[in-house]
């Protein structure tokens, strides 16, 4: 039965303001240099204070009269694919951010030219073609055609750039390539055409060969559909404290999924979420990929427009609280992904207190060149699992600092996970890319800690292969949160992926040839495996893999019964029409004299309190459990599943959507 609030509109739509013109600075000692090398490019790099903003980076050829924005950087530093040799090129930057809405610019920066001079390499032939619209005919600069060789799934071997008539050219080596045409993103947001391979497919499988000899020239045109405005729908819901009593102003936030920022990043090579997408959350901090923000009202009562049919999770925080995720989750690696097709209401965030205590953990993420990088850092207490010590999530600022303040007295492990572009690491001292959280230093939470300092690696994602999976326990059941990080050799990271609630994996832009990947959560054992991936293969499934807790000696080894009775969070959550529910039903003195079972009762009601379906009657042994709940002949709205077992009732909520 669906659930119908009235609900009066308190939320402040859209982002926060960004800086006033006059305060973003003028980006000095701008430096471009050429490397030959395949593919050849340029590379840009200027000094420019860290702050709320992006930078643009503009282009003229041949002169200092006609620039052409190119693209952006969330960081003082740009590559160049898109040149020709024997040519003379000019870049300026500037930098930008968006203030109520609207995109504002800093002053350029002075110019810096570079000669191209020649490529190395063999014969080569010319590719050229026009970028048009599918509607209307007209012409698309600034479109990104890459060129991919047959049968290395690998980086592009250049990459064009289309001119304000939609012209491009290209000077290739000899031999067979794919083409694709990728629009630019416009400050981070959704770019106003869809990308395409030649000859008008939409996957590499499916594109047309280029043969390229020497002295040839070939002709391939694009006709780009146009990307269609999301419809929006209405998410309800509301905010309490523990008591039930409402929270008025609390910030809630639907963003991008973390896989969605992953993709985005790996197969376009640029910054997700920047732009009007960025913005500072209060009590939480600095973020990327934000879709839509607002605020509660004095019910504490929200509703949310988020996009129809595309995944987000959704999140609630307010000062003085820990931030909460939806369905009842600490940080974001364990968050739902919600699809939502029409209004929908029943949205619920609990957020509990933080203590008052003088203990703080602070500290920056930064990668091995010193550079700052924006990242989400959860704290995990040690021993992982310490219930006195919940875990903390809190976001670094534009420079990469973060200050977790009000922490309960204890040890903790800090991971860093950066919105895009790195992979995530876990702090050990001194070192970069410390994936195993069982090799991270312990940090007490005493009065003040600082100078924690989190080293990431970068992804260099450079293929077309997508890589895909589930991660599952000893007990195959779905394990969330979990890091699968893909290594071309120690300290070169190809790529990486976080496991949804369902366990579910995907990892983008992955190369020919054998991958390494690493499989850590909080609390398990770490799993590794090799994926080979053969030439022209631009999809693999099926890579599963099986962690256990800490302390197993082999991930083959039999879960441990668990420490408490209770139920976990249904998934898929919002689910359509079925869904899978979790509960744990611990062994007590006496389960062996009296067989070891437990009587248990795991029914689900409406939220009239109806009974609507039993789904456990009886004894149980100890152990961890799950069945599957199908609401076919339900109305879509918000349910209750509750556990009894043992003297313990546990209840959950869980939201059909049709």
């Amino acid at each position: 039965m669906r659930r119908t609030f009235a609900i009066a509109l308190f939320c402040a739509a859209g982002v926060s303001t960004g800086p006033a013109q006059g305060t973003l600075p003028t980006p000095t000692d701008v430096q471009a240099r050429f490397s030959s090398m395949t593919p050849p490019h340029v590379e840009l790099s200027w000094r420019a204070p860290f702050g709320p903003w992006f930078f643009s980076v503009y282009r003229s050829v041949g002169d200092t009269l006609a620039f052409q924005q190119i693209g952006i950087s969330g960081n003082p530093r740009f590559l160049d694919f898109a040149i020709l040799p024997q040519t003379t090129y000019y870049y300026r930057v500037a930098a930008a951010a968006y203030q109520d809405g609207q995109l504002i610019e800093g002053p350029r920066s002075s110019a810096a030219s570079i000669f191209t001079g020649g490529f190395q390499g063999g014969p080569r032939g010319t590719v050229a073609g026009i970028v048009t619209a599918d509607a209307g005919g007209g012409p698309i600069p600034q479109v990104r055609v890459r060129f991919y060789r047959v049968g290395r799934n690998s980086n592009p071997v250049t990459t064009a750039l289309t001119g304000p008539s939609g012209q491009y050219t290209a000077l290739i080596d000899t031999g067979v390539y794919i083409l694709k045409a990728e629009p630019s993103w416009e400050g981070g947001g959704q770019p106003g055409f869809r990308s395409e391979w030649f000859n008008n497919v939409p996957e590499p499988s499916l594109a047309t060969p280029v043969a390229v000899t020497p002295g040839s020239s070939f002709t391939a045109n694009f006709g780009l559909a146009g990307s269609a405005p999301v419809p929006r729908v209405n998410l309800a819901g509301l905010v309490t404290a523990e008591n039930g009593s409402p929270i008025a102003n609390a910030t809630v936030v639907a963003l991008r999924s973390l896989q969605e920022m992953n993709s985005i990043a790996a197969t376009t090579g640029t910054t997700p979420g920047l732009g009007p997408e960025a913005g500072v959350i209060p009590g939480l901090g600095y973020t990327r990929g934000i879709l839509w923000k607002g605020t509660t009202g004095p019910t504490g009562q929200f509703v949310a427009q988020v996009p129809a049919g595309r995944p987000f999770i959704l999140m609630a925080v307010r000062q003085g609280y820990r931030p909460e995720f939806a369905v009842e989750q600490p940080d974001p690696t364990r968050a739902d992904v919600f699809v939502v097709r029409a209004d929908t209401a029943g949205i619920r965030f609990t957020l509990d207190p933080l203590p008052t205590t003088p203990n703080v953990i602070q500290g920056v993420i930064r990668d091995s060149l010193g550079a700052p990088v924006p990242s989400r850092v959860i704290l995990f207490p040690r021993p992982i699992g310490t219930q006195s010590s919940p875990i903390r999530l809190t976001h670094t600022d534009t420079t990469g600092a973060f200050r977790a303040e009000n922490l309960a007295s204890g040890s903790y492990i800090i991971q860093a996970v950066p919105f895009s572009g790195f992979a995530p690491a876990y702090y050990r001292a001194g070192e970069f890319g410390v994936a195993n959280w069982q090799r991270a230093d312990s940090i007490p939470a005493s009065g003040v800690v600082s100078g924690v300092t989190v080293g990431l690696l970068p992804v260099e994602s450079d293929g077309l292969t997508r890589v895909s999976g589930s991660l599952r326990n000893g007990g195959n059941l779905p394990v969330g949160g979990g890091s699968l990080i893909a290594y071309a050799s120690p300290g070169v990271v190809r790529g990486y992926g976080i496991t949804e609630a369902d366990g579910s994996y995907s990892i983008d832009a992955l190369v020919t040839g054998p991958v390494s990947l690493v499989v850590t959560r909080s609390g398990y054992t770490v799993a590794q495996g090799t994926v080979i991936i053969p030439p022209d293969t631009y999809t693999v499934s099926g890579v599963d893999f099986s962690i256990g807790p800490a302390g197993a000696t082999s991930v083959a080894d039999a879960p441990e019964l668990p420490a408490a009775t209770g139920l976990r969070q249904n998934y898929p959550n919002p689910f359509n029409p079925a869904t899978v529910i979790q509960f744990s039903i611990r062994k007590t003195r006496g389960d062996d004299a009296k067989g070891g079972g437990e009587r248990v009762r795991l029914a689900v009601y409406d939220l009239l309190g109806r009974e609507v379906a039993v789904l456990v009657a009886g004894t149980v042994e100890p152990g961890e459990h799950q069945v599957t709940f199908d609401g076919s002949s339900l109305a879509s709205g918000v349910y209750l599943y509750r556990l009894e077992a043992g003297g313990i009732v546990d209840t959950k909520r869980m939201l059909l959507l049709r």
